[in-house]
């Protein structure tokens, strides 16, 4: 994976995430997430991760009960 471009390193990533989890970093990275690199990405994910640590999972919330 290291001999790979970020461009399509970024184009794996977002095709193997949910569409419900791209929704998510959609409304974090305030708009298209495909237009971030790919270090942006990470740190949203990143973000959400920690987010989820400390509030844990709400289970009201259908989008994050499902992944």
């Amino acid at each position: 994976m290291n001999n790979l471009h970020e461009e399509y390193l970024k184009y794996l990533l977002l095709k193997s995430t949910s569409d419900e989890w791209i929704d998510i970093l959609n409304l974090m990275g305030k708009g298209d997430i495909s237009q971030l690199s790919l270090g942006e990405i990470f740190e949203l994910c990143i973000r959400i991760s920690r987010c989820k640590e400390i509030n844990g999972k709400n289970p009201r919330d259908p989008l994050l009960s499902k992944d």
